[in-house]
Order: C-alpha cells, then sequence, then structure tokens
C-alpha cells in the first residue's frame, strides 16, 4: 500500500501524508458502506463495485486534496470521476473541436471529460470563432483510438490539477485515458480507455 500511495502522491503533486490520511477516512467510509448497502457480497466483490471508474481512488484523492487544503481539486476530480460514467449530452454549434470534428464519438468523449474539469473550449458558430479555449482533433484511421489535443490559450495561467501546459493531460489521464509524451506545445496524444482495456486485454 505504501507504493500506490507514493504513485498518488506524485500524481496529485501531493505529499504522501495527505493520501495516508485520507485513505485511513476513505477505508473507514468504505467499512461501513460494505455493511450498511452492500452486505450481501464479499469483500471481494466489494472492492471490485467501488474501485470501478477509480471512484475509490477519487474519494481517497478528493478527500486528501481538502485536508491539503485544495478544495477546489478535489471538486474538479468528483466532477471528472462522475462524467466518466455519464454519457455526454449534444452542445450547441461547435465546443471544444472544429465542426466538422465536434460529432465524433472520441472527440466528443473527450471534449465531455475536459469540460467536466472546468477546462474551456474552442467555441464556433459556423467558421466564426466566439471564444479560444482547448480543441480536440481526431487521428487518422491508421491510429484508431486516439485523439490530439491542445490546451488553451490560457493554460500556463492557471494552476491547480487542471491547470497549465499539461492539465489536459492531467484530466484525461485521470479519466482513463492513456497518454503519449507530451511536447513543449502542450498538445498531446490521449487514447480513449476502451481502446486502453481493449490493448490490455489482447496482450
Amino acid at each position: 500500500m505504501t507504493r500506490a500511495i507514493e504513485l498518488l502522491a506524485e500524481e496529485l503533486d501531493l505529499d504522501p501524508t495527505y493520501i495516508a490520511r485520507a485513505y485511513r477516512i476513505s477505508r473507514a467510509a468504505f467499512a461501513a458502506d460494505h455493511q450498511r448497502r452492500f452486505r450481501q457480497v464479499s469483500s471481494d466483490a466489494y472492492v471490485r463495485i467501488a474501485s470501478a471508474n477509480r471512484f475509490a481512488e477519487t474519494c481517497v484523492a478528493a478527500t486528501a486534496m481538502r485536508l491539503a487544503g485544495r478544495p477546489g481539486d478535489s471538486a474538479v476530480l468528483q466532477d471528472i470521476q462522475q462524467a466518466m460514467t455519464t454519457t455526454p449530452e449534444p452542445l450547441l454549434g461547435a465546443v471544444g473541436a472544429l465542426p466538422e470534428d465536434v460529432r465524433h464519438p472520441l472527440v466528443r468523449d473527450a471534449v465531455h471529460i475536459l469540460l467536466a474539469a472546468g477546462l474551456p473550449p474552442l467555441r464556433m458558430i459556423g467558421s466564426t470563432v466566439m471564444s479560444d479555449g482547448f480543441q480536440v482533433v481526431p487521428s487518422l484511421p491508421e491510429l484508431p483510438g486516439w485523439v490530439f489535443v491542445g490546451p488553451d490559450p490560457d493554460a500556463e495561467t492557471r494552476t491547480g490539477f487542471a491547470g497549465g501546459l499539461r492539465g489536459c493531460a492531467r484530466v484525461l489521464r485521470w479519466a482513463g485515458w492513456f497518454i503519449a509524451p507530451e511536447d513543449d506545445t502542450g498538445v498531446i496524444g490521449a487514447l480513449h480507455p476502451d481502446h486502453v482495456r481493449r490493448e490490455a486485454t489482447t496482450r
């Protein structure tokens, strides 16, 4: 468990002591939840239920953020986790992508997660740019499952978990996307979670 705490602390850029405290708090809460709502299932089955879509991990992480005095980042992590389990709603105009890309299913999923994290998207009506922001672009057919994401112009001035040029990468990674190495522009390649799981099961 110590190594898991260290890895989570690195991912969240937090002191590991906050993660350890949050883990103890969350463990007690999950034990009570198991007895109250899932008494009929085994401990192993309950762990699988609670771990789906990073739910348990998000509870620990969000608690740790609050302990560290970062309630805004705590809320962002919870919003990302909730977006992982909901279907993207249709958006008016082109949001987070060019008009010809916005209906692409992988683009739509990436935009859904990034919007949940509060990141400002590119907004267009027709060919007119209403406001600049992050932009998601689908890859060529030769790279199934991939999209490319560019940060919004103000990314470097924003702080917190979703801030900076690497904010989009942190958000999508938390949501289960595989992130390709980034360059100095902050543009990343991101592989959809369904394709990540598919590749994992075929190895």
